[in-house]
């Protein structure tokens, strides 16, 4: 199971993450979650999800994946095997990307309101607000669980936060609209992608 890269494709943001033999995509423009059978190529089942899914991502046991309806300020919860929609919960405004750590919390970039929130999903209760950049977008969770980065698209910075202080302990300049975030695989380095900029630093 992996997260996929970001793709745009014909003006529509897509997000999507592999599970089971199965491609789970996002359609902005659609209101739904199109599901991709690996083996055929063909989609297999579209989901009605809600105005406006952005991230996307899967439960540490595969028990659940989560979108974010940032057109509806919540995350939805899909059952990876039925492939219905077995709930939703609170997400703060505007969701965008997310990313799930090792311990199920889900850390969320609100665009609107500058801050990332961290939400239990057992519970769909809010863990903690953090104050970040202006716009915030892309989201990543260090393989150790000990940090976590989210960019802030108007402000061009990447943000380091401390796991499980939630205190943002770096802001680092990158280039101009960065949106996706990741960590090298042994945690070492972040990376952030720049829109405006053409790079990635």
């Amino acid at each position: 199971m992996r997260i996929l890269v970001l793709a745009l494709l014909l003006g529509v943001t897509l997000d999507s993450l592999a599970a089971s033999g199965r491609v789970f995509v996002t359609n902005e423009k659609g209101d739904s979650v199109s599901v991709i059978d690996t083996k055929t190529n063909q989609v297999v089942k579209t989901i009605a999800i809600g105005k406006r899914p952005r991230g996307i991502g899967l439960a540490p046991d595969g028990s659940a994946i989560y979108v974010a309806v940032s057109g509806e300020n919540h995350i939805a919860v899909l059952d990876p095997a039925t492939l219905e929609v077995k709930g939703s919960f609170p997400s703060g405004d505007d969701p965008e990307a997310f990313a799930v750590h090792k311990n199920g919390n889900i850390y969320i970039s609100n665009e609107n309101d500058a801050k990332a929130s961290v939400i239990d999903p057992h519970t769909g209760k809010l863990v903690t607000e953090i104050e970040v950049g202006i716009e915030p977008e892309g989201v990543a969770i260090s393989p150790d669980g000990t940090r976590a980065i989210v960019t802030s698209e108007s402000t061009n910075m990447l943000h380091i936060i401390a796991i499980p202080e939630h205190t943002v302990v770096n802001s680092i300049l990158v280039g101009a609209r960065p949106r996706s975030a990741t960590f090298s695989a042994d945690g070492k380095l972040a990376y952030a992608t720049s829109e405006i900029g053409g790079e990635v630093k």
